[in-house]
């Protein structure tokens, strides 16, 4: 919330309605308004009907938590069950997750790595060393200088290659 619309709120909102309350009640038109010392609520000066009728005062600092209970421990320990039923429900969640959805939804960026003839063995010529693949890496890093390089290397390719095949075979070669 901000000054202004707390403001606006006070003076096109609260006014307005005390003001028909209290004749509705044949009742001398004023009111105080008693709010904590936030910030967004601005001063006294902008909190003050034009007539002066309606004006508010605010709360010293740090008493607020004393005054509403909401601010003492219940909010505080709505919270923390909050997240600790957020954080059960997202464990039983996982759980349910099989690892065969979670290879095939790698499959589609790096089907090599999730093919299952290749998750038990390897052949040692198939695996690219590492220092090769640092220098490819770098190679390929330099001839890219800024986004647009980099995004049309990836319109160049093939339409057939996904951008992952396309990489890992530049990154080959």
């Amino acid at each position: 919330m901000t000054t202004a619309m707390f403001v606006q709120w006070f003076q096109s909102s609260f006014v307005p309605q005390i003001r028909r309350h209290l004749r509705s009640l044949n009742l001398t038109e004023g009111a105080l308004s008693i709010v904590d010392n936030a910030s967004s609520h601005g001063t006294v000066e902008e909190l003050t009907s034009e007539d002066g009728k309606f004006t508010t005062i605010f709360l010293p600092p740090n008493c607020t938590a004393l005054l509403q209970p909401m601010d003492q421990n219940s909010i505080r320990l709505t919270k923390l069950f909050y997240r600790k039923n957020t954080v059960c429900l997202l464990y039983n969640a996982w759980g349910k997750v099989s690892s065969e959805v979670l290879q095939k939804c790698w499959h589609k960026i790096l089907p090599q790595v999730t093919n299952n003839e290749a998750d038990t063995e390897y052949e040692a010529e198939d695996l690219i060393p590492l220092n090769q693949l640092r220098r490819n890496m770098l190679s390929l890093a330099e001839e890219i200088t800024d986004v647009s390089d980099m995004l049309n290397i990836l319109t160049e390719q093939n339409q057939n290659l996904t951008t992952w095949k396309y990489i890992i075979e530049h990154l080959e070669t």
